[in-house]
């Protein structure tokens, strides 16, 4: 269960004590909770509760088979992927799975990721730069190798030249 569904089953379960507490019938079902009222028991929507469907996998299986049939013509042997690799990992970055194509929102998620915004990417790629013309420039570029140069650049405008 997410953290807001906690916080939302206890504000619940608070409220409905007090207002429990103010009625003169207070009656406890035994079973429910530790002596808790019949209506403070959370009880998650419907839908949180039906089971995963075969079509739903299918489908999703399909969508990732597509993705990888499509990211089989991207370039994969770049010249400093472990060095990459090894700055995603100091950070405990995962990067984007191989297969990913580069996209305008693949890079606005890894800047927001690095914490870094627009501002860096022009400052990087050029002061003209959007999103969607870098795309169109880099079409056999992988969503992790972009990952990994920002990492790189990063770790030089900060200035920490670390030895990997």
């Amino acid at each position: 269960m997410s953290k807001a569904l906690k916080a939302t089953a206890i504000q619940r379960l608070v409220a409905n004590c007090a207002k429990n507490s103010k009625k003169s019938n207070n009656s406890v079902q035994v079973g429910l909770g530790i002596g808790e009222p019949a209506s403070a028991v959370f009880r998650p929507p419907e839908a949180l509760n039906r089971p995963v469907s075969g079509d739903s996998l299918t489908k999703a299986r399909q969508i990732k088979e597509k993705l990888i049939e499509q990211g089989s013509g991207l370039k994969q042997d770049w010249l400093d992927a472990d060095h990459w690799r090894a700055l995603a990992a100091q950070r405990q970055y995962r990067l984007p799975h191989w297969y990913l194509p580069l996209s305008a929102g693949g890079i606005e998620k890894v800047l927001r990721d690095f914490g870094l915004g627009c501002k860096f990417f022009r400052e990087v790629f050029g002061k003209h730069e959007t999103y969607k013309k870098f795309v169109a420039r880099n079409p056999q570029m992988p969503l992790w190798a972009f990952a990994g140069q920002c990492l790189e650049f990063q770790r030089h405008q900060i200035g920490t030249d670390l030895a990997i």
